[in-house]
This record gives C-alpha cells, structure tokens and sequence, in this order.
C-alpha cells in the first residue's frame, strides 16, 4: 500500500548527501536565475485532514567535493492518495562568476498504490522543457516539449525514490518523457567516498 512504500522509502534514503558529475566547457552569458514556476514542498498541505502526513527528505549536492546544490523529496500523504515533490537546484560556480544552473521540478500523483499523473519541468543553463504523463484507460498518455503519445505499459519514474524502482527493467524517464530500458544493480559506497562527505 501507499504507506508501506513511503516508509520504504524514507528508510532507504538515508544518505547524507548526492555527488554529481557536470560536464560543462563553455563560459557563455547566463540566463536569468533558473525558475520553472514549480513550487517547493508546503510546510502544510493547502487542504489539511486529520489523516493528511508531511515528510521532507532533503540532501546536499557535491561536485569535486564542493557544495553546489540540494535535492529535496517531499511526500504529502491523505488516506489513499500520496503526493511526491521532487526539486533539485544546482550553480556551479568559476572566479566567482556563475557558469552552470540547474533546476528539476517534478510532482507525482499516487492514488490506492498506483501513478496517476507526474510532471517535470526542467531549466537546463537556460534550456527549459516540460512532460507530462497523466494516467488513461488504455496507459499514459504522455506530453513532451516537442511530441505526444501513448504508452500503453504502466511504471515506476526516474526520479529515485520508490524502492520497487530497483526491481524494474523499464522506468519512465521523466525529463524526456519516454520509457527507458534499464539495468540496476547494487554497489557499495566505499569508506573512503563516505568519509568525503
């Protein structure tokens, strides 16, 4: 049920933080500060019930050992339907001068167990797009920045954290909004990477 995987989840998602590789080699003009009209995670829900749960998991983003970003999870929790937030903010910074942002927004709509909608909107550097899969009778029907379709298949998202993700060979991969095949294994942090952080 709903409940069993959200405390799946938070169990799981105990690391203190996330390393990240961005590969960048221009110093062009910067956009304007990144900003997808996503909201962040509410201290309280707009609709409060006596039943409604709020839950923030929130990480620290390293590059080269250097802070330059967080990642949050935010679930909203009433009876039978779960509501995740999902946002990553990142800026590298060079001499000072901000050479790389990064912004991920990205809401999925659970209800009795099963995805009904998720959204994303991202701003790459200044490149923005936008999917969007909302649930139908014969799959999701699922629109992109420059195409639409069906995807007649049901499945977990890419946005890292429902647990049964690590059981699955296929995940919608919500930034270019088409289903990716996928091979997931476990590998161990080593000592020396923990201690880095």
């Amino acid at each position: 049920n709903v409940k069993r995987h959200l405390r799946s989840s938070i169990s799981r998602l105990a690391v203190a933080s996330i390393a990240i590789s961005i590969p960048y080699t221009t110093m062009g003009p910067m956009p304007a500060k990144a900003d997808i009209g996503q909201p962040s995670c509410p201290s309280t829900p707009a609709v409060a019930g006596a039943e409604t749960q709020i839950h923030v998991n929130r990480y620290d983003v390293f590059r080269n050992h250097n802070k330059i970003g967080s990642h949050q999870v935010c679930f909203i929790q009433d009876e039978n339907r779960l509501k995740v937030l999902i946002e990553t903010k990142m800026k590298v910074e060079f001499l000072s001068l901000t050479v790389y942002r990064y912004h991920y927004a990205s809401q999925e709509d659970w209800e009795h167990n099963s995805l009904t909608r998720v959204e994303t909107r991202v701003d790459n550097n200044g490149l923005k797009s936008k999917t969007l899969a909302q649930r139908k009778q014969n799959g999701f029907w699922v629109n992109r920045s420059d195409s639409s379709g069906l995807i007649q298949d049901s499945f977990l998202t890419t946005n890292h954290w429902n647990i049964e993700a690590m059981s699955q060979n296929k995940l919608f991969n919500t930034i270019t909004g088409n289903l990716n095949a996928v091979t997931i294994s476990h590998t161990p942090a080593k000592p020396d990477q923990q201690s880095d952080r």
